[in-house]
């Protein structure tokens, strides 16, 4: 056989198959990162957006995009801060929060979104795991844009890729059927898609369990690294000095999730860990021109009326007002931040009390004490929750040493 006939007919159906493949992936888009055409019903619905952990689609949402406020932090931000909130006031916003993040990926995130966005403000939600050696850079960071990595290679990749292909196909039937997804355009991912069928307590037990007392990248093996210290400390430096104003807070969880930190006996770092970001704030505060709005750290954790909300009983069919489950916070709770935050004075006479206290170092060790005395009666109003967590710890303790 002729060879250029040999390899028209080797070549050819392959080609056909690999441009059929990119159109249908390329129209479906069922990662909301080509935008060529978004119809309700057919695609609007990106369910399989954030499957390999979402740095690669908002590496590129975040480089295309045009956006005036970012939200930063972890899954605890991403699930809990609504762009849409009303305590935001409007704007181009975007929710950047990220599952399993640490300070490394943020600090390049943060230089990411400040090299193709023009910023007027940051939301930021930190929370004690960022600060763990132990918390690695998630698998897909490698392959975004925040590590450098070339659209024309994520596009490519997108475009040819059978699992992209398979994808594409149950974005077409998940949008056929009617569904929504808890995925969002804008950053959000929705949590009452997310979790709302799940029962409560099962749900707050087995979060504690599975993800937080036998995890090495959580409480399990926690090793406070000062270097994430140092990364904070870089970001919110590398934002002000562009006038950008920041929102920092710590993310509020629920008092069984402070309960496990009791336990695992690390409450000790938890606090030096509040008393080092305070340090940081304070420090970039001192270097600031006087035109610029000071960085504030509020404290969302502690003991109270949000924070102890009634877990009800497996099977009771009761959903909670506040929290998913002990780590994640409701976006009814992320409004309270925002407003709490941004607009103090009128959070001051209608949100709840006690919650979200603005830190300085000569108010800390006194915000500690009360904190401490809140945990006591806690303990002692609830020692069913007390008498559960200490079950969790004593159940999973042979895992926790082997880790060690």
């Amino acid at each position: 056989m002729n060879a250029r006939i040999y390899l028209r007919w080797f070549f050819g159906p392959l080609i056909t198959v690999l441009l059929i493949v990119s159109a249908v992936n390329a129209s479906v888009d069922p990662y909301g990162i080509f935008d060529l055409i978004r119809l309700s019903g057919l695609n609007a619905e990106k369910p399989q957006r954030f499957t390999s952990g979402g740095r690669i689609e908002k590496s590129i949402d975040l480089r295309f995009g045009r956006y005036d406020t970012l939200i930063l932090g972890s899954s605890r931000a991403q699930i809990g801060i609504d762009p849409a909130s009303p305590a935001l006031a409007g704007g181009q916003i975007y929710n950047a929060g990220l599952s399993l993040t640490n300070m490394y990926e943020l600090l390049k995130i943060g230089s990411y979104a400040l090299d193709y966005q023009k910023l007027e403000r940051v939301i930021f939600g930190i929370d004690f795991l960022m600060f763990s050696r132990r918390r690695t850079v998630s698998a897909d960071f490698g392959d975004s844009g925040f590590a450098g990595r070339s659209l024309a290679y994520t596009y490519l990749r997108h475009l040819i890729s059978i699992d992209a292909l398979q994808h594409s196909a149950q974005t077409l039937q998940f949008n056929l059927t009617g569904n929504r997804s808890a995925q969002r355009l804008n950053g959000y991912r929705d949590g009452t898609l997310r979790f709302g069928r799940a029962d409560p307590r099962r749900l707050f037990t087995s979060i504690l369990e599975d993800h937080f007392f036998v995890n090495p990248e959580t409480y399990a093996a926690f090793d406070y690294d000062l270097r994430r210290v140092d990364m904070l400390r870089e970001l919110i430096g590398m934002l002000v000095s562009r006038g950008v104003s920041v929102y920092l807070f710590i993310s509020p969880v629920h008092a069984r999730q402070l309960e496990a930190i009791e336990q695992l006996g690390l409450f000790p770092t938890f606090e030096r860990w509040k008393r080092d970001v305070v340090a940081v704030v304070e420090e970039v505060n001192r270097g600031l021109a006087p035109s610029h709005r000071p960085v504030a750290i509020w404290d969302f954790t502690g003991y109270n009326s949000i924070t102890t909300e009634a877990v009800p009983a497996a099977g009771e069919g009761k959903a909670t007002k506040w929290f998913w489950e002990s780590s994640h916070y409701k976006r009814e709770v992320g409004d309270m931040v925002l407003l709490r935050m941004l607009h103090p004075d009128i959070s001051a006479t209608s949100g709840p009390a006690g919650f979200g206290v603005m830190l300085a170092s000569e108010t800390l060790e006194a915000h500690f004490e009360g904190i401490r005395l809140a945990a006591r009666r806690y303990r002692e109003n609830h020692p069913f929750e007390v008498a559960d967590i200490e079950q969790l710890a004593r159940k999973t303790e042979s895992i926790r040493r082997s880790l060690n």
